[in-house]
């Protein structure tokens, strides 16, 4: 029995949340409050998916004790390591929006199979998230910059 619902599951919940957080990123051009929010939220959440995404996987080999010979490719037996860098490898190939890829680099010798919709669809809705996080977080910080610097009218006592 394949288990990758319960992956997929895992992978849909910060989706979820970046509906929210897109549906927010608009306070973001007016609010500063707003845009150190994103800053503070931004990073923990691009270290934390990896972590979620490892557990589940985990999780998933512990119920179905062909998901790691039917979702990998590796030179030998695939270890709690392996499995973690492989999410931090994912993840980085989502942060750097696929840079990693184009130059054929990589940080793990354990690569996935694509056998299971289910779990494909989980990396790319992962790398996905990863992508967005990381987008967010650029632009809040350009725009922490850009109104920091912006120019403040002179008072000059006119009312203007």
């Amino acid at each position: 029995m394949e288990y990758s619902a319960l992956l997929f599951a895992f992978a849909v919940i910060p989706v979820f949340y970046f509906l929210r957080s897109l549906q927010k990123l608009r306070r973001c051009l007016t609010s500063a409050r707003a845009r150190r929010q994103a800053i503070m939220e931004m990073p923990a959440i691009v270290l934390f998916l990896p972590m979620l995404i490892t557990a589940a996987m985990l999780i998933e080999s512990h119920l179905d004790s062909e998901f790691l010979s039917r979702s990998f490719v590796s030179d030998g037996d695939i270890t709690t390591t392996d499995l973690m860098m492989f999410s931090y490898d994912q993840a980085l190939k989502g942060a750097l929006f696929d840079a990693i890829e184009v130059f054929n680099l990589s940080v793990t010798n354990v690569t996935h199979k694509c056998d299971s919709v289910l779990f494909c669809t989980s990396l790319l809705l992962f790398r996905t998230s990863i992508s967005l996080a990381l987008s967010i977080l650029i632009f809040s910080i350009y725009l922490s910059i850009t109104h920091t610097f912006r120019r403040q009218p002179a008072e000059d006592g006119r009312g203007h």
